[in-house]
């Protein structure tokens, strides 16, 4: 019985946790706009999501943090930074639009890591904040510091009520 218990109870913390990570931008993507589709059904972790624009050579980049579908994105070459948000669904809430990070795949690059200021872009038009994305680029959004604490919290919250309940029940039952 008490085996039983610990079983059921590690089923329980695995899809808390998983569905935990997930609400928070660490699970699986859902797809961005209509535009996109993932290639990668097989596996739920990384999607590959293909954007399509007439005949246009693509490119692989890699889009990670607080957007509405984080992943592998096959784009065209002309591609903005902009764009790109844009077809994983946007930023979330919880976006630091002031610090957004292009590291670039090329080893020659002058700057390998670049940092864009999308709320320049927002708010005064300044096109310098919205690049053009290069092959194998991988795009990082970064979340508001206090925002990624609540989310922490949150999650410590859930496992804490887990364990409590698990505590309180197995003490019920050895009675």
């Amino acid at each position: 019985m008490k085996y039983l218990l610990i079983l059921f109870a590690t089923l329980i913390f695995a899809a808390t946790a998983r569905d935990a990570l997930a609400q928070h931008g660490g699970g699986v993507g859902q797809g961005g706009s209509g535009a996109s589709q993932p290639l990668n059904p097989s596996s739920p972790n990384m999607p590959i999501y293909n954007v399509m624009r007439g005949g246009e050579i693509q490119i692989d980049v890699n889009l990670w943090g607080f957007v509405g579908s984080p992943g592998h994105y096959r784009v065209p070459g002309s591609t903005s930074l902009v764009e790109l948000l844009s077809y994983a669904g946007g930023p979330t809430a919880q976006a630091r639009l002031v610090d957004i990070r292009i590291i670039h795949a090329d080893t020659a690059a002058q700057q390998r890591v670049q940092t864009y200021n999308l709320e320049a872009y927002r708010d005064d038009g300044d096109l310098s904040q919205n690049p053009l994305l290069e092959p194998g680029d991988t795009i990082i959004v970064s979340g508001r510091a206090l925002d990624v604490f609540y989310q922490a919290v949150g999650i410590i919250t859930n496992v804490m009520v887990i364990i409590t309940a698990l505590i309180n029940f197995i003490s019920f039952t050895t009675k």
